[in-house]
């Protein structure tokens, strides 16, 4: 499956695909043929101007775009014939669309624009997460922790890869660093035995960092 949307379409079908697009909360379109980045509203309403349309052909300075959009939306409704009526209305439909494709989009492929995952996929994570199946580790397996010991009043710090196994003991017995480690060792002991008790790295692992 490839991406569809793109804020830099580089052949026909995709700027056929994006040439109407979402900026500040209007459509625009990427070009008149004359400029480029061009308000929906105010192309809309030149067209409006050009063919004499009484509802936006006033002569005064152009309305604001909440005023044309208004104006034009009425139109859709009250002269369905009128062409740049429907014109404003496919627009509006593309970049709607659009958008909220992007933004799924943005999600399912990475920065260099491949696939990071199938729809089939993802929907089987979203199942699992909604069945409660899906659990979300601290860190991926393999990723060195910290677990503490405390026996008879003597505590220490070792290092071991994280796995299965240690999750139950997660930010109770095993940390991601050293610091936390030593920061609960030294709560356990203190609540234990008082400010007197010293905690010390297991020799075999030398309590490297």
């Amino acid at each position: 499956m490839d991406r569809l949307t793109t804020d830099e379409p580089r052949d026909n079908f995709s700027t056929m695909l994006n040439f109407v697009y979402g900026k500040g909360g209007w459509a625009h379109i990427r070009s008149d043929g004359e400029r480029e980045d061009v308000p929906l509203t105010d192309y809309c309403r030149r067209l409006c101007v050009q063919y004499g349309c009484g509802n936006t052909a006033s002569p005064r300075k152009t309305p604001p775009p909440e005023e044309i959009d208004a104006l034009i939306t009425d139109c859709t409704i009250d002269d369905l014939g009128c062409p740049v009526a429907l014109a404003y209305t496919f627009a509006t439909q593309a970049v709607h669309m659009r958008d909220r494709c992007k933004r799924y989009e943005d999600v399912l492929f990475d920065g260099a624009g491949r696939l990071r995952a199938e729809l089939p996929e993802l929907d089987a994570l979203l199942t699992k997460k909604e069945t409660g199946r899906l659990v979300e580790l601290p860190c991926a397996p393999g990723t060195k922790v910290y677990r503490i010991h405390y026996v008879w009043g003597q505590g220490s710090i070792s290092i071991e890869s994280f796995s299965l196994l240690s999750l139950s003991d997660f930010g109770a017995k095993v940390f991601l660093t050293k610091a936390e480690a030593a920061a609960a060792l030294e709560k356990l002991m203190l609540s234990d035995l008082g400010e007197g008790s010293e905690v010390v790295s297991d020799p075999d692992t030398g309590g490297g960092t």
